[in-house]
């Protein structure tokens, strides 16, 4: 089989988005981060512009040409250009590859996207490429794969805990959980507590609200407006999966979680909960009725995302009691920054949504990790 790399910008043909969205049917264990219409969504949402790197087998001419992919997203400032593998609270679909090929093949593929996107992003102020959790060739994605790297650039790695939750094939998916979480779970159902799937726009209103004071209430950033606006229209869709958990006695909503799915994984991506609810655990009870109607679809793995390795440990321990898988990940970034005389804020408020460079590497007196945010208004800018 012969290679060749290809950098597409985000206007596909239609040939190309049909091979693109073919390689995400294969690819088993792709991502949801990686769907063409979610990359749409970020470009709009970030104000940026979407580059697919493609490795295609120059010897096919069928729509399965295409068989090995990373997408990314340019964002233009003040500084330069800046590349994220992607921005946008943690989304990070990885490589795409043709599970079919055999290991050394998508080694040699994995590599080369790799290598292209370095050297693309090679005179930017910025680039960030993000490891994908419990990819087996994670050591791929190191920026020492580009040769060419400029005396002056500085090269900096951050790290996430990744977590994964198999669900069983057969049998009852609380059994996996652990004896205080599955106590939480019966908790909730004796409560009385009614947990569904909704597709009914006013819900999916109040769980944007709870999402809003969630985040206010420990000063981090919520999603903006055109995120919203953008999933009120896939409300209805197969891939988006929104729970409710509705209180016995008022019939409110005290909680509720978004879920993407794609091929075998589902995004654990928003979860809300109304603080004076939290004793009745019905985002315990949410999870579980959620992972039991994945399994009867036949989805094999729940994401929980990244965790930060230090002032996340509540989360952390929260997720492992599902029965969560857990490793580290890192993200790889390269930036011609140097003595950056710069507050975190400015430079979050500059490239909104997207990861720069590590804050401690800024020229800069605020010391409070709340200051790191910048808070979107109600139009989300």
């Amino acid at each position: 089989m012969i290679i060749e790399y290809e950098i597409y910008n985000g206007d596909l043909t239609i040939y190309q988005k049909a091979a693109y969205n073919d390689l995400l049917v294969r690819d088993y264990w792709a991502l949801y981060y990686a769907n063409s219409d979610y990359l749409s969504m970020l470009e709009s949402v970030t104000e940026t512009r979407v580059i697919y790197i493609v490795a295609r087998n120059v010897e096919s001419s069928k729509l399965s040409y295409m068989v090995g992919a990373l997408p990314f997203l340019i964002k233009k400032g003040a500084l330069g250009e800046v590349a994220n593998a992607l921005p946008f609270f943690g989304s990070n679909p990885g490589i795409i590859i043709d599970p079919k090929l055999d290991n050394e093949l998508k080694k040699e593929i994995k590599k080369g996207l790799v290598t292209v996107f370095w050297r693309v992003t090679e005179s930017f102020f910025s680039a960030c490429l993000i490891e994908k959790p419990f990819d087996p060739d994670f050591d791929l994605y190191n920026v020492r794969y580009n040769g060419r790297i400029e005396q002056g650039e500085g090269i900096f790695t951050d790290k996430r805990i990744g977590m994964m939750t198999r669900i069983p094939e057969k049998g009852e998916v609380i059994n996996i959980y652990h004896s205080k979480t599955r106590n939480l779970v019966k908790k909730a159902i004796k409560e009385g507590l009614i947990v569904e799937r909704t597709r009914d726009i006013n819900d999916l209103e109040q769980i944007i609200e709870i999402h809003k004071k969630n985040m206010m209430a420990i000063g981090a950033p919520y999603k903006p407006m055109s995120f919203f606006a953008w999933l009120k229209r896939k409300i209805g869709d197969l891939d988006t999966m929104i729970y409710k958990a509705v209180h016995p006695k008022d019939g409110s909503i005290i909680a509720g979680l978004v879920l993407f799915v794609h091929n075998q994984t589902a995004e654990y991506f928003m979860p809300v909960i109304k603080e004076e609810a939290r004793i009745m655990a019905p985002l315990n009870l949410i999870i579980y009725k959620a992972m039991s109607d994945l399994q009867k679809r036949k989805v094999g793995l729940w994401n929980w995302g990244g965790t930060a390795t230090e002032g996340q440990e509540g989360v952390a321990h929260f997720k492992r009691r599902f029965g969560a898988e857990e490793v580290l990940y890192y993200y790889h970034i390269r930036t011609k920054a140097k003595n950056l005389v710069m507050t975190p804020q400015e430079l979050s408020k500059e490239y909104k949504y997207f990861y720069v460079l590590p804050y401690n590497q800024l020229i800069s007196k605020m010391n409070s990790p709340t200051d790191f945010y910048w808070q979107p208004d109600e139009e989300g800018k």
